[in-house]
């Protein structure tokens, strides 16, 4: 997912926890007993909102796994493949090959901590929440304690609560400044090139999705545990028993809303596209590609409790689709005598259509406010019936008590947010030079989007791309670097007659992090 496709999730994830705040009123009094009951609930009436739509780019063109192992440089490159898809140009080197079957995946380095995560944590995902169950427990051994050591070790159980959702907020989660975001890609395919022609047919997969820790988690995590326990405020009592009291339903299970969230964001290309250059005068090769594209786009929220389900539920979700063709051109100039090539390329001349998905955000904003008296002062200190209720005498007055509780009233909304997200294909202008120092070794630069037309790239420096590859016992094995999008690349490949495998550590545009890259090739 190109860059602005992170930072639509990372805005999707923000807005989750905008919508599922809950306000608990500041300097509260208390009465000897320390705590509050909810004495009154109020329900206002829904609100359904459509936000702005967001335009996301992404490219149907697929890059070469031996292109990003040296820093995605391919518009004068391409050696040793089909680079058609880079420059058409490149077709203008005659040879013949196929392959037959290939096969390319990518997945972060986050994504695999966080899967194990997920994994490993799964009951905490569930109704159940046993961390929220645990901090509860906690907070009433503390109410209870009747001495130092008790009260000890009930911080200690509060403290073991909060292991599981600050865990998630480092493994999963991330900040809300920059959210982690997750996805796998895997990408089937079939190249061919025969002379001056090439084919190409191939399917793109992308998922990408950001985890929201959920209104009870966040708010918990905003409560600082101090370690002496004659330094746990009532005040931090009370949050703490605010959190955990409106994360529970009547029936005992934890509500969704408090639990994490999931964002994803799922695409799919069918390309198939084909492609002829040769030489226009001495030094001058002209190339183009016809490309037809079907696309699929999905914008899905995923329940805490379907976690472990993420990639099939993102996926059985494409429900939005458009087929449309669209054009490459590209040109080859040979400079010099020494091998230096200048390459230019046009990618998707004729704009395809849009694709709109939207997402529905539905949220229960919760304020909670001190019911006053007639001076505007928190009603403090009342009597409780066995039942929890509060008791008023007969002109329906509270009825105060000394070793009572602090009354609150709640107001809860729910509001449900439409968020449109439409997936464009960029117009791309690219230019790029290679040059072989040596038979065995290239170094190659590019300079991407030109016209800086997507938004996935950061700035003029990310544009700027640098790699090389040095091959070894006799073509045998390769190694490459480079780097792309200010980021370090690096990239290795074996080709043993029909087989070709390459594999690539880089920066991934589609989820903003490093990533793992891997391709498989059969053919000749």
């Amino acid at each position: 997912m190109e860059k602005g496709a992170h930072r639509a999730l990372a805005g999707a994830a923000l807005l989750a926890l905008m919508l599922t705040g809950a306000v608990l009123p500041a300097g509260a009094q208390f009465a000897v007993g320390g705590g509050y009951v909810v004495a009154e609930e109020t329900s206002l009436e829904p609100v359904d909102v459509t936000a702005d739509a967001t335009d996301l780019q992404q490219n149907p063109n697929r890059v070469n796994v031996k292109a990003i192992g040296m820093g995605r440089t391919a518009i004068a490159n391409g050696r040793g493949y089909n680079a058609m898809l880079e420059n058409p140009a490149l077709l203008s080197r005659s040879r013949f090959s196929i392959d037959l079957i290939g096969l390319q995946a990518s997945v972060p380095t986050a994504t695999v901590d966080a899967a194990k995560f997920v994994k490993d944590n799964q009951d905490q995902f569930t109704a159940d929440g046993a961390f929220m169950g645990q901090i509860r427990d906690g907070l009433d051994a503390y109410q209870s304690a009747t001495s130092l050591s008790e009260r000890v070790d009930a911080i200690r159980q509060i403290r073991a609560g909060l292991v599981f959702p600050n865990e998630l907020l480092d493994q999963t989660v991330g900040s809300q400044a920059d959210p982690n975001t997750h996805g796998v890609s895997v990408i089937p395919n079939f190249q061919a090139q025969f002379g001056h022609f090439g084919v190409s047919l191939y399917g793109s997969g992308q998922i990408g999705f950001q985890v929201s820790p959920g209104n009870s988690i966040d708010t918990l995590l905003s409560v600082s545990i101090p370690d002496n326990a004659s330094q746990l405020s009532p005040e931090i009592i009370r949050r703490l028993r605010g959190v955990v009291e409106s994360a529970f339903r009547p029936d005992g299970t934890l509500d969704p809303e408090g639990l994490p969230q999931v964002f994803a964001m799922t695409y799919g290309d069918v390309v198939g596209a084909v492609g002829y250059a040769r030489t226009v005068r001495p030094g001058l090769d002209l190339g183009a590609n016809l490309k037809v594209i079907h696309r699929r786009f999905s914008t899905k929220n995923i329940d805490a409790d379907n976690l472990d389900a993420i990639l099939s539920e993102a996926r059985n979700d494409l429900n939005e689709s458009v087929t449309g063709v669209t054009v490459d051109c590209g040109a080859l100039y040979h400079w010099g005598n020494r091998g230096t090539t200048v390459g230019l390329s046009a990618q998707n001349l004729l704009p395809l259509q849009k694709i709109t998905s939207s997402a529905d955000f539905s949220m229960v904003s919760s304020q909670s406010y001190y019911l006053t008296d007639t001076n505007d002062e928190p009603l403090v200190g009342f009597f409780f019936d066995r039942n929890g209720n509060p008791v008023m005498d007969g002109s329906g007055t509270f009825i105060p008590n000394a070793a009572g509780d602090t009354l609150l009233t709640v107001e809860t909304q729910q509001i449900t947010v439409q968020a449109p997200f439409r997936l464009k294909a960029p117009l791309l202008l690219n230019a790029g030079i290679s040059h072989p120092v040596s038979s065995r070794w290239d170094v190659s630069a590019d300079w991407v989007d030109i016209l800086a037309q997507d938004d996935g790239h950061d700035g003029l420096a990310s544009r700027i791309h640098v790699g090389t590859e040095y091959r070894l016992l006799n073509n045998l094995v390769a190694v490459r670097g480079g780097l792309a999008e200010k980021k370090v690349a690096v990239g290795a490949g074996i080709s043993i007659k029909v087989l070709q495998l390459d594999a690539a550590y880089a920066y991934d545009n589609f989820v903003g992090d490093n990533a793992y890259f891997a391709q498989v090739k059969f053919g000749w």
